[in-house]
């Protein structure tokens, strides 16, 4: 498979509404593709969601585990890192990016949290 055929599946769980679902995406796609495509899952304009990098440095990856329902429940916490539309998904040779190229989805994690505003 070609590296622009390769995708990869993301765990993303959405602010305010417990809820946790799995995207596939290609793996040499900008956030703003994995934008559009967590909006037609959640049958949601783009334009309102903002998307997080589910890492902290030091921590690691967000967990599915008995805290996630609590932190999906609260408020949305700036601690993870807001991710900018035009940037890739995984990291190119500059160093742009959020994912090492080598990334592998482990088991319970989530990867991208997702704040959805009210269109109203």
């Amino acid at each position: 498979m070609k590296e622009a055929d390769a995708k990869v599946t993301l765990v993303c769980g959405v602010y305010g509404k417990g809820l946790v679902l799995s995207v596939e995406v290609a793996r040499n796609a900008k956030v703003t593709e994995l934008r559009d495509v967590i909006a037609r899952e959640l049958v949601i304009h783009p334009r309102f969601l903002t998307l997080r990098l589910a890492w902290k440095e030091g921590e690691g990856w967000l967990q599915c585990d008995e805290d996630l329902d609590k932190i999906l429940a609260g408020q949305v916490d700036s601690a993870f890192e807001k991710m900018l539309l035009l940037c890739p998904l995984v990291k190119n040779e500059s160093g742009d990016g959020y994912l090492e190229s080598a990334f592998d989805p482990g088991d319970c994690e989530v990867h991208v949290l997702v704040e959805a505003r009210n269109p109203n």
